[in-house]
């Protein structure tokens, strides 16, 4: 094999991988605007959650416990209106908790895993050979 063609194969391969890593920053400019809304909203969510965590220290316990008097003796009143809302604080938190913990960037590592795997055969392609053996993945 002469050096020109060597050089050839290593500039293709070159070529190749800068479009490869331009894709990937596509995706992850993509991704990234999702990941963003996820964080976004989960915090919104579990600012929400905190609030109404509150919320159950103060007012809506009260007010509930008045309520449930009618039937229940007041401190059985106060204990169940209390762990209501504070039940309903923690599954709001909970929820923005779980969205701001889902994985970010799934096909980003994905593709990225799967480049790899192709620059590393093409590279010992090229190394065996000195031309590689196929184009983009």
């Amino acid at each position: 094999m002469r050096e020109s063609e060597a050089q050839e194969a290593w500039q293709a391969l070159l070529e190749d991988t800068a479009r490869l890593v331009r894709a990937h920053a596509e995706l992850v400019e993509v991704e990234g605007r999702q990941a963003l809304r996820d964080v976004v909203g989960g915090g919104i969510r579990l600012v929400a959650g905190m609030a109404l965590l509150a919320g159950a220290l103060s007012f809506l316990p009260a007010l509930l416990a008045l309520l449930l008097t009618l039937w229940l003796a007041p401190w059985a009143a106060g204990l169940v209106s209390w762990a209501v809302v504070v039940g309903l604080g923690v599954a709001l938190a909970g929820w923005g908790w779980r969205r701001l913990r889902r994985p970010k960037l799934p096909r980003v590592r994905e593709a990225l895993q799967e480049d790899i795997r192709w620059i590393r055969e093409l590279t010992a392609s090229v190394r065996n050979s000195g031309r590689p053996d196929s184009g983009s993945p």
